[in-house]
């Protein structure tokens, strides 16, 4: 599947997927200027 090269080398990886059902195209890419990070922080 597309998912495949979201692998993690020698570390623990955790990855969001957004993805969407329906008719039609639902791969898009758009190349960021800006390195974006999602985190998680445990209280």
């Amino acid at each position: 599947t597309w998912h495949h090269p979201l692998i993690a080398l020698e570390r623990v990886g955790d990855f969001l997927v957004v993805d969407r059902g329906g008719e039609g195209h639902n791969c898009d890419e758009v190349a960021l200027d800006t390195i974006w990070r999602i985190g998680h922080a445990n209280p």
